[in-house]
């Protein structure tokens, strides 16, 4: 027995997650800028950043930044959840609330199709079946 056999079927059968990387200026699908940070404003990050205790993990409730967008947008700090982007924060609502119905071995989760790939791969990863929705020719859900 190999390694490769210990992994759900469902997760060998993914493929590895890639963006298009074309030679083009502006790429707006990946939220680049097409531009180089100004000298003055790279030195500022370099000069904060020689600051910030990088050999230590920093807390991952982040209560300072938590405590600073509930009071900017009027919530309580418990409201609030902070994550590593989409993909984590779609791979922990599956995980979180991808609980099977009555009878069922594995949840299902609706995602619209064709729509951001990280969406059929969180939901397998949190082990549950994707369910494809079809958008309309004009984009929309029927």
């Amino acid at each position: 027995m190999t390694w490769k056999n210990l992994i759900r079927d469902e997760l060998r059968e993914l493929s590895a997650y890639g963006a298009p990387r074309p030679d083009v200026a502006v790429k707006l699908d990946a939220n680049e800028s097409p531009f180089a940070l100004p000298d003055e404003v790279a030195a500022e990050m370099g000069r904060l950043l020689a600051g910030v205790p990088i050999h230590r993990y920093p807390d991952a409730g982040a209560p300072a930044l938590r405590a600073l967008f509930a009071r900017e947008l009027g919530v309580a700090v418990e409201q609030l959840t902070l994550g590593n982007g989409s993909d984590e924060f779609i791979t922990m609502i599956v995980c979180a609330l991808g609980k099977p119905r009555r009878g069922e071995s594995r949840a299902r989760v609706a995602y619209p199709t064709p729509s951001f790939s990280m969406f059929r791969v969180g939901v397998i990863a949190g082990g549950a079946v994707p369910l494809e929705i079809p958008l309309k020719d004009d984009f929309t859900l029927d």
